[in-house]
Formats: structure tokens, sequence, C-alpha cells
């Protein structure tokens, strides 16, 4: 424990924060504001792996939003410089609510605060509530504030809807709930050049990262960032079904643009799902369909008021 946390102590919550949506910003706010009022360090907790993959078993068995080193920086950007990093294991899930507390809260963190989510559980089997927390604060003496659920088109916001929203195709709320388009990294290798011979040059993406979720498979009006740039994009996602590909692959065609992106990383900001995979009769009628849906997603991307020219990027253009 650091000399300024002994002393003014913390204000601090805790959660995996995938996706560091509208809930978790709320949350992170509270904190913020909560410890600068009381003179104390603000704090946030999470967890490497996620719980979720330790109780699978295995952590390519989940899908995440976000990867931690994309939610540590989400995080900072928030202002939150104190994270604190739990590796998850067996003895931290057998931990009871009690010791969970003993532990981390008091004896590590010197907590004064905690704000915690509407739902939030922990400890052993999950049998620490909003009660057993406020129980266990008066006894130790830190006072518990819980935020209420972040409500959107009459949905809790949650990770677990967003999850759900990208994978049903719904970017637009999965995006709003976000506060931010939702991303998805990776870099660029050969793949076969049907793209450019059917006069849609595209960039094949691959090392996401373990666990990390890709929207359905369809096309989408896409924002591309590279090399700090950002630019409009036509992107599939799918298995090629006209070719018979039997590879699941992410390809972006970038707007305007023929230089190549051969080995280098490249950031895609989904905007909307344009429409599922097709089996074309072949490559002619496959060409006349990727040409329109070029021109629709100009549209698209038009009318939510996107630029269809490249500028520059921001430094800290949307974190992640």
């Amino acid at each position: 424990m650091s000399s300024t946390i002994r002393s003014a102590g913390t204000v601090v919550t805790i959660g995996s924060f995938d996706g560091l949506h509208m809930g978790h910003r709320q949350i992170l706010n509270r904190v913020m504001n909560n410890a600068q009022q009381r003179g104390a360090v603000p704090m946030a907790v999470t967890f490497d792996p996620h719980p979720r993959s330790f109780l699978a078993g295995d952590q390519r068995n989940i899908s995440m939003l976000y990867s931690l080193e994309e939610r540590l920086k989400l995080i900072e950007t928030v202002g939150i410089e104190h994270v604190y990093i739990i590796e998850f294991m067996e003895s931290i899930r057998n931990l009871t609510p009690r010791k969970f507390v003993e532990q981390f809260f008091v004896k590590n963190w010197n907590a004064v605060q905690i704000v915690a989510g509407y739902d939030h559980t922990f400890g052993k089997d999950r049998e620490g509530d909003h009660e057993s927390l406020l129980s266990l604060g008066k006894e130790y003496g830190f006072q518990v504030e819980i935020a209420p659920p972040v409500i959107m088109n009459d949905q809790v916001v949650s990770s677990t809807a967003i999850r759900r929203l990208i994978m049903e195709g719904d970017l637009p709320l999965a995006n709003q709930m976000l506060g931010r388009k939702f991303s998805l990294t990776g870099r660029v290798v050969r793949g076969f050049g049907r793209g450019r011979r059917l006069g849609c040059p595209t960039a094949n993406l691959s090392e996401f990262g373990s666990g990390k979720i890709i929207p359905r498979d369809g096309i989408y009006a896409a924002i591309a960032e590279t090399g700090g740039y950002a630019y409009p994009a036509a992107v599939s996602i799918g298995f090629n079904p006209t070719f018979g590909g039997q590879m699941h692959s992410v390809e972006a065609h970038i707007l305007d643009f023929d230089s190549d992106l051969y080995d280098r990383l490249v950031t895609l900001r989904f905007v909307k799902r344009l429409r599922g995979e097709i089996k074309f009769s072949g490559e002619e009628a496959l060409s006349a369909q990727m040409k329109q849906d070029v021109q629709d997603i100009r549209s698209i991307l038009t009318e939510d008021g996107y630029s269809m020219e490249p500028h520059k990027l921001a430094p800290l253009t949307n974190a992640i």
C-alpha cells in the first residue's frame, strides 16, 4: 500500500469493465467525483483473466468486447490512474464475501468508500450482494454507494446486452450503449486477391486476440483507421460463400484508397450492418452487388455525418 493510499484512503470500484460502457462510465465518474470531494485516491479494480473465462475452464470459450489492455486504456481516459488487477484464480474464487472485503477493500486498498453497480456481486459463489456490502461497510468503516442502472431503448446497459446486440447486428444501439463505435483491431495479412480482381481491393485482417468478439457475419459500413488517418470503409465478415470458402475472414475495402497495407495494424469502427452474406451465381453478380454495397455504405456514412475524405486522427480519438 502506497503512503498516499495509507493516509488518504481510496474511493474504489471493482468489476470486469468489459466494453467500459455508459453504465461503467457512470460508476467511474462517481468514483472520480467522490474521491475529489473526500481528498481520497480514486481507484478501479479489475480481473485477469475474466472470471467467466476461469469458470469456463478455457479463456477461448468466452467472448469479450475488449482485451485487458484495451480496457486499461479506456479506464485511463476517464482519469483514473490507480488501477489494480486481481489475478483471478481458485484461491480468489473461494474467498467468502467477508474475507474478500478484509483482504482487498480494507487491508490492500484502505477503502473509505465503495461505488458498486446495481447488480454487483462478490465473493465465493457470488454470495456477496448490496446488503452484505452495506453491512460490512458499517463494520469496517467504509461507505457504500450503489449506482443505478443506465437505461437505453428500454434496455439496461450491460456488457452482456452489448455482446448480444453486436451478434444480432444491431450496431447503432450497441454503439450507443458503449458511448463509442465498437472497434476491432487486426493486422493485415495476405488474402486471395479476389477483391482487387473484382474492383474492390480488400485488406484481410487477422490476429484479433483470444476471445475477442467478432460481429455477426455480413456487410458493414465502418471507419478504418491506420497510419494516423481515418477512412470510410466497407467491411465483409464471413466465409465468402460465392467461392465456397471454408475459412472465416474479416475483410475491409477502404473507399478511394489503393496503398499496400500488408502487415500494418488497422482498426475498424463499426457503424451499421448493411446486409447478411449472400451466395451469388458467380463473380459478375457478386461484383455488381459489391458496387451497390459501396454506394449504399457511402450513403449510410454520409447520413451519419462522416466525411468521405480521409482525415487525421486526434491523439486520443475514441481511445479504443
